[in-house]
């Protein structure tokens, strides 16, 4: 057990530290050889229920010595629950079936190609995503953007509970003051260490009713993640006076595979898009 929880931490180690890092190879091959090293391990009763137990303990294990990746892990632990439930599903049958052998050598041919997802980029899904938020706030047009240009104010607003899980926070901003093209917003996040990471960026289109943003650079954990294109706001005044604002994200999704981590990312997005609107026109 020492010996397999060893291997897979090392083997974690080397992925992590590479190009496949954010690929299927990392999220699906570690907790599939994982999966496949536990069943070896005699046990009386369902190899599923080991096989749950430790990888859940492997797992995070691994994701504490990782550091900063273990928000990545802990997202990405009921994607390995799920692997290992498969495994040990089909194994449990096979030992019922005397079979065994022959079931490991299948699910590690189906899952070992599984694992290619992301490797390169001919064996990836397309990887641009796009989210949209639309809010019509009690602020005229003209107060909605002073305080736009003044760039958001973190402090002043509760951050969703999603985003309180473990993922680096922003701080401030700093840079604003109008809406000029190249005028440029620099965003500290907090990771827990003694120096924030900076994600800078910068207007590159400005109208009466619009702004865009592009990003500068991304010193941040949240950058291996995903890679920001561009984001905009656009917003009208309503017939009673508010304004309605549409906030839009469009980014490039770094992480395989896609049917699991594309809706997450999605919806993290959204959940910082909705704290971010809420930064800016909180007093």
């Amino acid at each position: 057990m020492v010996l397999l929880f060893a291997s897979v931490s090392i083997c974690y180690r080397l992925l992590s530290g590479s190009s496949y890092g954010r690929s299927s190879a990392l999220y699906v091959g570690i907790p599939a050889l994982l999966a496949i090293g536990l069943s070896f391990v005699p046990t009386p009763r369902s190899v599923t229920g080991s096989i749950l137990l430790w990888t859940t303990l492997g797992m995070l294990a691994v994701g504490v010595l990782a550091l900063e990746g273990f928000i990545c892990i802990l997202v990405a632990l009921p994607f390995f629950l799920a692997i290992g439930f498969i495994i040990g599903i089909f194994i449990d049958k096979a030992r019922a079936r005397e079979e065994v052998t022959k079931t490991r050598f299948s699910l590690i041919a189906i899952l070992g190609i599984l694992s290619l997802e992301g490797t390169h980029e001919s064996l990836s899904f397309g990887r641009s995503e796009s989210v949209t938020l639309e809010r019509t706030i009690p602020l005229s047009p003209d107060v909605f953007q002073e305080k736009l240009a003044q760039g958001p104010t973190f402090s002043n607003a509760e951050m969703p509970l999603f985003l309180r899980a473990g993922f680096p926070v922003p701080l401030t901003s700093s840079g604003g003051g109008d809406r000029e093209v190249g005028t440029r917003w620099s965003i500290p996040f907090d990771h827990g260490e003694e120096t924030p990471r900076v994600l800078t960026v910068e207007i590159s289109e400005s109208t009466p009713h619009s702004m865009t943003l592009v990003p500068i650079g991304d010193e941040t954990e949240i950058g291996k993640w995903i890679s920001w294109e561009r984001i905009r706001w656009k917003w009208n005044e309503t017939s009673d006076g508010s304004t309605k604002v549409e906030l839009t994200f469009q980014f490039r999704r770094n992480l395989d595979p896609a049917f699991y981590f594309g809706p997450i990312q999605r919806f993290g997005v959204g959940q910082a898009g909705e704290y971010f609107l809420d930064s800016i026109i909180q007093p």
